[in-house]
């Protein structure tokens, strides 16, 4: 089994159990990718709730809304409560723009053309042109923010985890109130968000990295 861990073919979890990995992801389209990215990054997660001491999320895009695969935190402190399975628009989410920032123009597009943008607070971008040049503005900085655009005390950033040809297949965030996350410097709670994002890529990649197959 640890030989099957190193090439990919298996990942194990937290509890010594094992499933499927990155390699039979390739081979086999059923298995779920969200459910390897869940299983592989929750021991990220509570670092990084520690570290921040605020609600951290891992999501996937599913049919234009953020599905939540993983969660760490407390998430009573602010309004906007989650569970795993639980889902949020995209357009008004920092995962969401992340993920939908790594969309090809054309899913984009059909997004965009597709969408129904309810304004959650006032501060909800629902114009389409707005909304496309906010999602510009994600994939050239390689982050989103969420700035209280779900609900007045919610203030998220978020960054994605890409796949080894750097395609967006899932997305990092922190949530917490902007009073708590303004005293940490934005760029510091960024980078450290990036970086747990490389280590959950490098984790769900590593054998493909490698080059081996078995």
């Amino acid at each position: 089994m640890r030989t099957l861990e190193e090439i990919g073919v298996v990942t194990r979890n937290l509890r010594g159990c094992y499933r499927p990995g990155m390699l039979l992801v390739s081979l086999f389209k059923n298995v779920a990718i969200g459910q390897l990215v869940s299983v592989t990054s929750h021991q990220y997660l509570n670092d990084l709730d520690s570290q921040m001491n605020a609600v951290v999320h891992v999501g996937i895009l599913e049919h234009g809304i953020v599905t939540y695969m993983a969660k760490a935190g407390d998430s009573s402190c602010i309004s906007v409560l989650t569970e795993v399975g639980s889902q949020m628009e995209a357009y008004c989410s920092a995962l969401g723009k992340v993920m939908l920032a790594g969309l090809s123009l054309e899913q984009l597009d059909e997004f965009l053309r597709e969408g129904r943008f309810v304004a959650l607070t006032e501060r909800t971008i629902t114009d389409v042109a707005s909304l496309r040049a906010e999602i510009a503005r994600v994939r050239e900085q390689g982050y989103a923010v969420n700035d209280r655009e779900i609900s007045q005390s919610v203030y998220c950033i978020g960054v994605p985890i890409r796949d080894l040809r750097g395609k967006t297949i899932a997305a990092i965030s922190i949530a917490d109130t902007p009073v708590h996350v303004g005293r940490q410097p934005e760029d510091n709670v960024r980078q450290a968000f990036l970086s747990t994002a490389s280590s959950i890529s490098r984790k769900i990649f590593q054998s493909n990295s490698a080059g081996r197959a078995p």
